[in-house]
């Protein structure tokens, strides 16, 4: 496949329009609420445990929370998670953490996942992991190995009652934020969200997206991520969810491209925001899960290249898939038609211009318009 693109980093759109983002500044103001309280390690790792202060994982299925799919999988490195008990253990000051205020009154983590996580983890003795091959937890003992000499090799029962009290009673600050008129507003959540996203290993914009609106959308989304035509196209699970984020738009896109606008991760929102309440999938999803499958089976059979989907452009990709589901909504298309007709796709636009401007406007228009010509009846 000579004329299609590899890329290295998922695009997404920036947001320049200086209207939108006053516009935003102006309701993130008007419905917000928040407050800062100290809580001491011990009382948030009870809080953990009771369920009382919830970290959801993507892919974890965690019922009754008014944002499923919450934050993006625990990332941080074991050289991450030793220093950062490191610090706790020799009294150096460590970042606050913001938790979001639901109408049931738990507190879920807006940020702060990494520290909370690793936390539990210490003082429970075990850090847990999901295996990217075949998804299953994985628990391994923690030991502390990127320290001082003084706490190497030691668990948390190995150490001292002073050192052990010390860890349990160290004070962490937290702001609770709270919507006003009703907790738990998702549109203004992600605002908040992406303002704050600045630690160490940030966000993308589809894991703030996870984290707010998904619903029961990232549930359904995430059935298609997991069969196994799709899973061999695109290859080891993504720890940033890029994955996710393709099929996401893919849907988006077949869906709604005609009246798409920038950016391109309001546009996915707005899609988000469009499915989340329902119980069960609409029959225009179910529909539209079901040309997405039938398109990458007719793409395995064609290429039978394990990671296609991740080595070349989301340009290219979502054009591609959305041109063919359209197609198969009227007539089927065979493996050796796909390949002719592909030849002509892979040369009717500059793909350079395409990829650069991905999620512009008429370039979105341009190469949709073009998918669904070359691959119609």
């Amino acid at each position: 496949m000579e004329n299609q693109l590899q890329f290295n980093n998922f695009q997404t759109d920036e947001i320049t329009d200086e209207e939108f983002i006053n516009e935003n500044i102006d309701k993130e103001l008007e419905s917000v609420r928040y407050a800062t309280q100290v809580y001491d390690i011990d009382g948030l790792i009870r809080r953990l445990q009771d369920g009382d202060l919830v970290v959801p994982q993507f892919r974890s299925n965690t019922e009754e929370l008014e944002t499923e799919g919450f934050q993006r999988e625990f990332v941080w490195k074991k050289q991450q998670m030793d220093r950062f008990i490191e610090s706790i253990l020799v009294g150096f000051p460590v970042p606050g953490i913001f938790l979001v205020e639901q109408s049931d009154n738990r507190l879920l983590v807006l940020d702060g996942q990494q520290r909370l996580t690793t936390l539990r983890f210490f003082k429970e003795g075990r850090i847990q992991r999901r295996n990217q091959d075949n998804g299953e937890t994985v628990n391994s003992p923690f030991v502390l190995k990127y320290v001082s000499d003084e706490f190497s090799g030691k668990s948390y029962e190995d150490l001292s009652s002073e050192q052990q009290r010390k860890f349990r009673n160290t004070g962490i600050t937290t702001t609770i934020v709270r919507t006003v008129p009703e907790p738990g507003d998702l549109s203004t959540i992600y605002q908040i969200f992406e303002r704050i996203n600045s630690g160490g290993t940030k966000l993308t914009p589809h894991q703030i997206r996870i984290a707010t609106f998904a619903g029961r959308i990232v549930g359904f989304i995430e059935e298609i991520n997991n069969t196994s035509d799709w899973r061999h196209l695109y290859g080891k699970y993504d720890v940033n969810a890029h994955d996710h984020e393709i099929i996401s738009r893919i849907l988006a896109l077949y869906f709604n491209w005609e009246n798409y606008s920038a950016p391109m991760k309001e546009f996915i929102n707005d899609f988000y925001e469009k499915h989340r309440y329902a119980d069960n999938p609409s029959h225009e999803l179910e529909n539209a899960k079901q040309l997405f499958l039938r398109v990458t089976s007719l793409i395995r059979q064609a290429y039978l290249d394990k990671g296609w989907a991740r080595e070349h452009s989301i340009s290219y990709v979502d054009s591609l898939y959305v041109g063919l589901m359209k197609r198969i909504e009227k007539s089927e298309i065979g493996a050796e038609e796909l390949l002719s007709r592909l030849h002509i796709f892979s040369d009717e636009l500059d793909w350079q211009a395409v990829s650069r401007n991905g999620s512009d406007k008429f370039f979105i228009s341009q190469r949709m318009r073009a998918a669904i010509e070359v691959f119609g009846e």
